[in-house]
């Protein structure tokens, strides 16, 4: 079937199935998206919904996910479709390699067609990607779902292009053409965010924390906060879209978007954006109206900017819906966390956790390794407050809750920011905010995310820490909250024990698959440097398969004894396996 669009979401990495590929702790921080992440951005389902009732024939094509799940070719894949517009998102800039590698392909195999980029990270760097990219026929800047019929419309004709308001393209004498952008909606009512069907493939997109099949919601584009190191916040949306202010959704449209969720399957929404940032008589009337409705859903995530007071809390209570809370405080360390744009103290953090455990509402609390002023002390903060929090998730339990082995009431996560997001106030004013980027220009990312370790994708150092130390402290923090998980635990089941000390073991292995990669990269000779990189991937991925109450180890046979020594570390952590 011809279509008249094709929106792609990329691997953040091509091609991951082939070349080298170590993603580390990523894995962990992006959780069920997966370390190439298969994350489709939001914008793709509000413009192909818009598009198809005007009549358009679009599909959403994930294409992260299917290299998952699929070992065909992706060219000969690519090959067969067949549609006037390819749209491929550079939404986040994790997806710089992918995005441009599949737009090139795309390119190849349907010359005659238009080959688009759109999100924030191609609206940041829109000049320089059509200027070194020339296979890309445009970037679309800011929002893209008035643009693209009129797009569609020329036929592939590219001298209409002048007419058309948001684009950057080359000209016919190879000069980059930069057209005044389009002034940026007011509401998104007009679109619709809940037609997960029309994603092909999202069983893994889908997927959630026990069994539950989740989605997300936006309440609104644009933020009003400016989070310093955050490409979405209120100063990056305005040096970008021209937004002033975000557009909200109607609580009406929220709920429709959950009635089509769940006729899809969906039990478990999250809420994108914090409620409160749209006033107060915005979410007293979009928690009245789920009450009202009686939404029903297994699970239904907010996210908190900053703690919240009794009056906001017995709203969200009195829905009757199984409630988490997300909130990102950053460090351990209020300074720190100050500088980050987040004024709010530990108290306030605990205050708000304790008045959620009163309600029965879970808190996922969440800490990020990668902060501009932090240090290890300051970091050692965080590790502190993470154990508080587990020990404060135990007391908080009653006589029936005792047994549930892993954390309930109150979840630390520690992740990693790999990236510094390109338009943000911290990325344009680095030294300001204690940063030293590496990765200036679009360029940068796109070949700098080609490397195959995780480590040297760090786009950046901070004042007090190199990317080795980041990279190292990364894994720390992530073995603190294993051991915290299994001091505070009540594993009865050991095969439960058996998957914390594997999951133990996967952590360590970072250390030493950094330290391996740095020596094979300074090998000169690239075929040889090549071959070791692809045997010792090779090797990681048959220890990372075997299942975690294995009481055997694989018997792989490799030229740089890297078995051996994996192995080591395998009967080091987990301390059950046969010799």
């Amino acid at each position: 079937m011809r279509h008249d669009l094709i929106l792609i979401h990329p691997p953040s990495v091509y091609d991951f199935r082939k070349k080298p590929f170590f993603p580390g702790p990523i894995a962990v921080t992006v959780g069920r998206y997966t370390p190439i992440f298969i994350a489709v951005p939001l914008g793709m389902l509000s413009i192909a919904s818009h598009l198809i009732e005007m009549g358009y024939r679009v599909k959403i094509l994930n294409l992260a996910e299917w290299m998952i799940t699929n070992k065909d070719d992706v060219e000969e894949f690519l090959s067969k479709l067949d549609a006037d517009v390819f749209g491929i998102d550079l939404h986040w800039c994790v997806s710089s390699h992918g995005s441009i590698e599949i737009a090139k392909i795309c390119k190849e195999k349907h010359p005659n067609s238009l080959v688009i980029l759109g999100g924030l990270t191609a609206t940041f760097f829109h000049e320089e990607i059509v200027r070194e990219f020339p296979f890309i026929d445009a970037v679309v800047r800011g929002e893209a779902e008035e643009i693209l019929p009129s797009i569609i419309e020329t036929k592939g004709d590219k001298k209409y292009f002048r007419n058309i308001p948001s684009l950057t393209y080359l000209d016919e004498t190879g000069s980059v053409k930069v057209n005044p952008i389009m002034s940026p909606c007011t509401s998104l009512d007009k679109y619709s965010f809940s037609r997960v069907d029309l994603i092909e493939p999202n069983d893994i997109l889908l997927s959630g924390a026990g069994g539950l099949k989740s989605w997300v919601l936006p309440l609104s584009r644009g933020c009003t906060l400016h989070c310093r190191h955050c490409g979405g916040s209120s100063y990056s949306y305005r040096l970008l879209h021209n937004r002033i202010a975000p557009a909200p959704r109607s609580p009406e449209k929220i709920c429709e978007d959950i009635v089509v969720l769940k006729e899809l399957g969906v039990n478990a929404v999250f809420l994108i954006q914090d409620p409160r940032t749209l006033g107060r008589s915005y979410w007293r009337s979009l928690f009245d109206l789920l009450k009202k409705e009686k939404i029903d859903l297994k699970q239904l995530g907010i996210e908190l900017f900053w703690p919240i007071d009794k009056e906001f809390l017995d709203a969200v209570s009195s829905m009757g819906l199984s409630i988490i809370m997300n909130i990102s405080p950053e460090s351990g360390n209020e300074d720190v966390r100050r500088k980050q744009g987040r004024y709010y103290t530990n108290r306030q953090l605990l205050d708000t956790i304790l008045k959620c455990r009163e309600n029965n509402i879970k808190v996922a609390v969440f800490f990020m390794v990668g902060c501009g002023f932090e240090t290890l002390d300051t970091l050692k903060e965080t590790w502190h407050l993470c154990a508080r929090l587990y020990h404060l998730d135990r007391e908080l339990r009653n006589d029936k809750e005792r047994d549930y082995a892993g954390p309930l009431w109150i979840k630390p996560e520690i992740g990693v920011m790999i990236l510094l997001d390109p338009g943000s106030y911290a990325y344009l004013n680095p030294e300001k905010f204690g940063y030293q980027l590496y990765f200036k220009s679009f360029k940068d990312y796109y070949n700098g995310l080609a490397n195959p370790s995780w480590h040297q994708w760090f786009s950046y150092r901070s004042k007090y820490l190199s990317k080795s130390e980041l990279a190292r402290l990364v894994i720390a923090s992530l073995d603190l909250l294993l051991d915290l998980e299994e001091q505070f635990s009540t594993y009865k089941s050991p095969l439960e024990l058996c998957q914390l000390r594997f999951e133990r073991f996967r952590n360590k292995l970072n250390y030493f698959i950094i330290d391996e990669v740095d020596k094979i990269m300074q090998i000169e000779n690239k075929v040889e440097m090549n071959e070791r990189l692809s045997i010792l991937s090779a090797v990681v991925d048959e220890y990372l398969k075997i299942y975690p109450w294995s009481i055997d180890v694989p018997q792989v046979k490799d030229s740089f004894n890297y078995s051996l020594k994996i192995k080591s570390i395998l009967l080091e952590s987990i301390g059950m396996l046969s010799i």
